[in-house]
């Protein structure tokens, strides 16, 4: 026949499995969900709610401009200094780089969370309260 199994043609190698897809699916949600709870957080910060988000953004685009870089760099200073820290965002500018600023500050964000959660190795004390 014409179809072969992923074993017939790659004896040497092992069925592909679904566990890879699952982690980086795990993965992108973890980060997603990491940085929508900071980008909340930053918001009451910087004093953008929902209402006023959308009543600014028709009322006073530099107000709502100013709001929407305030709340990027508090959200990753890092991520916001190498994407629009020599080119800023400015008013009416369809923003394409925010996605590539969602994945940035996401990852750092889970990675900030994994170094916390760094198992100890046997030099390190353990905490004692």
């Amino acid at each position: 026949t014409l179809t072969h199994t992923h074993t017939q043609r790659h004896p040497h190698k092992a069925p592909p499995s679904h566990t890879h897809h699952h982690i980086h699916t795990l993965f992108f949600l973890l980060q997603g969900k990491l940085f929508r709870s900071k980008e909340k957080e930053c918001d009451v910060a910087c004093g953008r709610g929902p209402v006023v988000k959308s009543v600014l953004a028709v009322e006073d685009p530099a107000a709502a401009l100013a709001l929407t870089n305030c709340v990027r760099n508090c959200v990753s200073p890092e991520c916001f200094a190498e994407l629009y820290g020599s080119d800023p965002l400015e008013e009416g500018e369809v923003d394409v780089r925010q996605r590539s600023f969602q994945g940035c500050a996401g990852l750092r964000l889970k990675n900030a969370v994994d170094a916390t959660r760094r198992p100890r190795t046997r030099e390190e004390p353990e905490d004692k309260d």
